[in-house]
């Protein structure tokens, strides 16, 4: 299917599969798309600006990037963040449609119903997109889809009246008529307002006065502020809504003088807020913000999760209003008609945005059309995957597809693979996102890519899967692929519940032998991605332990930094940062001290809601005596090391810091330096060399000792208190 990106700021249109429906998704064909020109354009002014003009607007992303380097070194650094600004963009957030697949959990839209769709994170300019449910409506019979793709853009002019609030018979201010501009007079026409519209461009003035405006004032004309007070006795009007996008401070001082006393001021549009007291305080002003379509908007559990607002409590939300706006449409009190300039095709993307930046008089609203009809939608085809010219398998080498293409996997495995060309040969990429798939596809020349993963697994051709996912997806991913008999990589955590791990075993159990599980070595291979006990500094404190007889004691201190509560890592999908992330330490204790382990104890630091914390401290005792500490806490300042770790043994002091430096204090003191290395690219070698060879790198055991300390540590967290 055709999607419309941007390249550093450059429209283009490409190839990406279909988008594979997800619980509470539905996929759409789309008939239209409404370009948002203000938010697309200044982004695609903002993605085209080089590193350094960014760095100069923005100090604090200079100064992350600094870090970055002292970290990661200046070349590594500066790949990864040309690799972020080259990827493509997906854009567009209005949309309809009709609906061709649905996941589980959506029970109230059926296959071929006609629905408007908005959202940043999947209303795309796209021939197919999916949306999760409560960003998606069902079209009146008597709007057309044209008019709905505009939705969008409808619910937060929607939204920004009903900040304000309006009552029968006031009289508005609507300063900037844009789209938002015109929608705004329209629903404040049908709320019994009068309205004085202002604007800088005549013909913005014309369709103002089309679509219902009294009043329609030019500032480079006449001066705005007398004339709106001469239009109400000098009164000032009751209220301001400001749908103008200017970086200039002016719009909203002028906002606040146009007020009478009392007034409100509603902020819709993105202008410049340095604010004179003078303006508003002597009148006692209400200066309100209207966030973008309304209530749940920029809330994950709201928007990807399909979690409503109940009704009594919260009227209007997102959902409501994208499905008011088109009731509005349906009774002819907002025409959208007279707002469109032109309608492109999807292949005509590029001269849409030219005319966008270039035309005068400028276009109000662009949409772009697609194939889609009510009569073709049992010719649509879901094209799960996008073959590559490079579509050949390497015998000799281990044929690798990737699912997930994230951030983790962008900047440290697929560049690691692609370093290791003697070894791997990519086959798919996979990624929900279909163009950040086919992109991915393109960098690294695989085979095809796909959103989704039964392609991974049909593919004959790949015999080895990278899973690189969200964590609740892991175990699910690794059992079919394992049972389609492909070897596994995937990143910790193996599962989040022990009936996972249980899974696990019964694939590879072979039964018992004087009470022990035995485990078939002949089925695929399987590993963790426990990437530090590969690490180079790692391998040489093990040598050094390897000479010890005695026990030894390891203090190992992750300051991991604090993630917000409302980050996937917290929820279900991540599983919390014991699991999450903790498990690489525990694998990492395992590999050092040589033994299984005899029980944990446990303290934390509870956090407010009483969950499974990310400050805690484990200590784990072992069968041959050693005992290994482990602190987690995102309390620590960013100037310390991320991760430190001390061992004690035999007259012996060794200390890691970053895996970067390791200090020994022995008879002398030795300090060996070496650039940050965790272990990543050794651990890829490995694991190709296992495959190709025949051997595990790390023995089953060690891999199902992690994940069971790691459990019984998470069950203490969470009866601690």
């Amino acid at each position: 299917m055709k999607q419309i990106v941007t390249v550093k700021g450059v429209p283009e249109v490409i190839d990406v599969p279909s988008p594979a429906v997800e619980s509470g998704y539905i996929v759409v064909q789309a008939a239209f798309s409404c370009i948002s020109i203000g938010t697309e354009i200044h982004g695609m002014k903002v993605s085209s600006k080089p590193l350094w003009k960014r760095a100069v607007a923005d100090p604090q992303k200079a100064l992350n990037f600094v870090k970055k380097i002292v970290s990661n070194g200046v070349s590594k650094t500066v790949d990864l963040i040309e690799d972020k600004l080259s990827s493509p963009v997906a854009v567009g957030y209005s949309s309809a449609g009709i609906v061709i697949a649905i996941g589980a959990d959506v029970d109230d839209i059926e296959i071929g119903d006609s629905v408007a769709c908005a959202g940043s994170q999947g209303a795309f300019h796209a021939e197919q997109i999916m949306v999760s449910r409560n960003l998606a409506v069902k079209v009146p019979d008597g709007v057309c889809l044209k008019h709905a793709s505009t939705v969008a853009l409808g619910a937060i002019a929607l939204q920004g009246v009903r900040r304000l609030n309006p009552s029968i018979g006031e009289t508005i201010t609507v300063l900037g008529l844009g789209v938002l501009g015109q929608i705004t007079i329209q629903i404040l026409k049908a709320c019994g307002c009068r309205v004085i519209a202002i604007d800088l461009e005549q013909d913005r003035l014309d369709i103002a006065v089309t679509v219902g405006a009294d009043e329609v004032l030019n500032p480079s004309i006449v001066n705005d502020v007398d004339k709106v007070k001469l239009l109400t006795n000098y009164h000032g009007v009751d209220a301001v809504i400001v749908t103008a996008s200017s970086p200039s401070d002016h719009i909203v001082s002028s906002a606040f003088n146009m007020c009478r006393k009392k007034g409100k001021v509603v902020l819709v549009g993105d202008v410049g807020l340095n604010l004179n007291r003078a303006d508003f305080y002597a009148k006692e002003l209400d200066f309100l913000i209207s966030s973008s379509y309304g209530p749940g908007r920029y809330d994950n559990q709201y928007e990807e999760k399909n979690i409503d607002y109940p009704l009594p409590f919260v009227r209007w939300t997102e959902n409501r209003n994208m499905a008011e706006f088109l009731s509005l449409i349906e009774q002819n009190k907002v025409k959208i008609s007279p707002l469109i300039s032109k309608t492109y095709k999807v292949d005509e993307a590029k001269n849409a945005y030219d005319d966008i930046v270039n035309q005068r008089p400028r276009p109000l609203v662009a949409l772009i059309e697609y194939e889609a009809t009510l009569g073709q939608i049992d010719k649509v085809i879901l094209n799960s995957a996008v073959k590559s010219v490079n579509n050949r398998s390497k015998k000799s080498k281990v044929n690798i597809s990737i699912a997930g293409v994230g951030s983790f996997a962008r900047a440290v495995h697929l560049p690691n693979i692609k370093s290791l060309k003697q070894y791997y040969s990519i086959r798919g990429i996979m990624s929900r996102s279909p163009h950040n798939s086919q992109w991915v596809m393109r960098q690294y020349q695989s085979a095809f890519s796909t959103s989704n993963f039964d392609e991974l697994l049909e593919d004959a051709y790949s015999d080895t899967v990278l899973i690189s996912t969200r964590h609740d997806s892991h175990l699910d991913m690794t059992l079919a692929a394992l049972k389609k008999g492909k070897n596994v990589l995937v990143e910790k955590p193996l599962c989040l519940t022990e009936a996972g791990l249980q899974e696990i075993k019964e694939f590879y159990s072979d039964g018992e032998v004087e009470g022990h599980v035995e485990y078939k070595i002949d089925k695929p291979i399987l590993m963790v991605a426990y990437n530090r006990r590969f690490a180079p500094l790692i391998v040489k404190i093990k040598e050094i332990l390897k000479k010890s007889k005695q026990p030894i004691i390891i203090n190992y201190v992750m300051n991991a930094g604090y993630i917000p509560k409302e980050s996937w890592i917290h929820s279900k999908e991540g599983g919390g940062r014991n699991l999450g992330e903790a498990c690489h330490i525990y694998d990492l204790f395992n590999y050092l001290v040589g033994s299984d382990y005899e029980s944990t104890i446990v303290h934390r630091i509870p956090s407010a809601d009483n969950a499974s914390s990310d400050n805690f401290c484990v200590s784990i005792k072992y069968k041959n005596g050693s005992i290994a500490n482990l602190t987690y806490t995102s309390m620590g300042s960013s100037l310390y090391p991320k991760e430190t770790m001390s061992i004690f043994v035999e007259g012996k002091t060794l200390i890691l810091k970053d895996y970067s430096e390791l200090i020994i204090h022995d008879v002398k003191k030795i300090v060996e330096s070496i650039p940050q290395d965790k272990g990543h690219r050794t651990e890829l070698s490995l694991f190709a060399d296992g495959v190709l060879n025949g051997y595990w790198p790390i023995p089953l055991d060690e891999i199902l000792l992690a994940s069971k300390i790691s459990f019984d540590v998470e069950k203490k967290l969470r009866c601690s208190h």
